[in-house]
């Protein structure tokens, strides 16, 4: 240590205190994937719970996983062996090819998996009340530590770049935890773009386990996002960013059985279940009146901090929820929120625009309705915006449905595109057949570009082309007027 400057040794105690951290929360990972395989699968093998292939469709190769963690935990606690002198972390993680391959496998999975788990839990009562026992008994909750493998490659990325930032520049152990980190960086983008929607799904899984209803309740939909659960005194209130569910707290018992701890974790009676566009709420200095669809609900906030936390997340989801929404929102909102480079909103322009490559030649393809179901959520996509409405999959939709989308979206337009300034002007010129057809089409022009908005141009532009590449191939498509 005399050797060392004073700017050595502060660095090197940064990162003995990064390595500490890492082993002490790699510990905590593998005891907690040990806990789950032995209060799941243990359990589940030794019972009639679900069957065999079922549980190896929900676990995947999650013990092979957790060897693999118990192997890097041991090779991290090694590095320590000459403290306070740290082995190279950044060798053993360049070195994590095993791991990273049970990772690939489990990923692959784990979208499945949570499906599984979702269907055997409405199928399969005994299930349901196996995983609620091992909830409230010992803490353990399958879908949350099912994410677990999956949420750890981010972490070592964070570790790996800390340590990397307080290794000596120039060093065998700062280049190879900098290759390291590019490497789990890589790793870590795949294994979260590929579970984004599934970590929500074991989120909205989890909490509809602890709800019971009098009917069927399947909460998981494609882009639903559970934003947070607030507990009242008597009720709770599960709020998502397009649904709204409000329960009912079982009661509280006495401290005298010494599980009143848990009491809040039994299941709660769902007492109302509302898409978030039909819901209010009315604040006042005591309560709170959330309104769904009518029924009206008094909450009392257990805390003020709840009441303001409630308040401002629901004026956030509801204001969010209207934000996004394409249906009923004047053209040019749409189009200042979205900023399209031609003018032209992404509804219209990725139907048409697949319409356009795949199915022109389709009879009747404006003609025959769509799916009603089909249709229903495919705008309710486009209506929750972002990454959902982007990237949506069209391929596998109707091209009925696609042009039920265009056709519906175009008539839930406040002003329609050729806005009621125009309709008179354009109907005189029709009357008036004194002109020849050049200044005719001369005047309908002028008439347009004086009382049409450009945006709403653009669009008409843009449909009128689309529809004249339908009727040019109105003999295979049988579409003549």
């Amino acid at each position: 240590f005399g050797s060392m400057s004073p700017e050595a040794m502060a660095m090197m105690r940064k990162r003995n205190a990064i390595y500490i951290d890492l082993v002490r929360t790699e510990r905590n990972f593998v005891e907690s994937t040990e806990d789950l395989i032995s209060h799941f699968i243990v359990r589940i093998r030794q019972s009639d719970v679900v069957a065999p292939h079922e549980c190896a469709f929900i676990f995947s190769n999650i013990e092979v996983v957790a060897e693999e963690h118990r192997n890097l935990l041991r090779r991290l606690e090694a590095a320590g062996d000459n403290w306070p002198f740290i082995g190279n972390i950044g060798s053993i993680f360049l070195d994590i090819k095993g791991l990273l391959n049970a990772i690939s496998v489990y990923v692959s999975n784990f979208k499945n998996a949570m499906n599984e788990i979702e269907r055997i839990s409405n199928e399969n009562p005994r299930f349901q009340a196996f995983c609620n026992q091992q909830m409230m008994e010992d803490d353990v909750d399958l879908t949350m530590g099912l994410t677990m493998p999956v949420n750890r490659i981010a972490q070592y990325e964070y570790v790996l770049r800390n340590l990397a930032d307080h290794t000596p520049e120039g060093s065998k152990e700062r280049e190879d935890c900098e290759n390291a980190f590019a490497v789990l960086a890589q790793s870590s983008l795949v294994v979260q773009t590929s579970l984004v929607q599934s970590g929500e799904t074991a989120r909205i899984l989890a909490v509809q386990r602890k709800l019971k209803s009098d009917g069927p309740m399947a909460l998981i939909k494609p882009g639903r996002r559970l934003l947070e659960e607030f507990k009242f005194k008597k009720q709770s209130v599960c709020l998502f960013n397009d649904l709204v569910v409000l329960a009912r707290l079982p009661p509280q018992k006495g401290f005298s059985t010494g599980r009143s701890h848990k009491q809040r974790d039994e299941l709660h009676k769902v007492k109302k279940i509302e898409n978030l566009n039909n819901c209010n709420m009315n604040v006042s200095d005591k309560h709170l009146e959330l309104v769904l669809a009518g029924d009206s609900f008094k909450l009392l906030p257990s805390t003020p901090a709840v009441r303001n936390a409630f308040v401002t997340a629901f004026h956030c989801a509801v204001d969010e929820l209207n934000r996004a929404k394409v249906y009923g929102v004047a053209l040019a909102d749409t189009v200042k929120r979205e900023k399209p480079v031609d003018g032209v909103p992404l509804i219209l322009r990725k139907t048409a625009t697949f319409i356009e490559e795949n199915y022109l030649t389709q009879p009747g393809i404006f003609r025959v309705a769509g799916s009603k179901k089909e249709t229903t959520l495919l705008r309710e996509t486009f209506d929750r915006g972002g990454e959902d409405a982007e990237n949506v999959q069209l391929k596998d939709k109707s091209v009925h449905t696609l042009c039920d989308i265009i056709k519906s979206y175009l008539r839930s337009l406040p002003e329609p595109l050729l806005s009621y300034d125009v309709y008179e002007p354009l109907v005189q010129l029709m009357k008036d057949q004194s002109n020849d057809r050049e200044k005719q089409i001369s005047k309908i022009k002028s008439e347009l570009q004086n009382h049409t908005p450009e945006v709403s141009l653009k669009v008409l532009i843009f449909t009128v082309k689309f529809l004249m590449k339908v009727c040019e191939r109105n003999e295979e498509n049988k579409m003549t007027a």
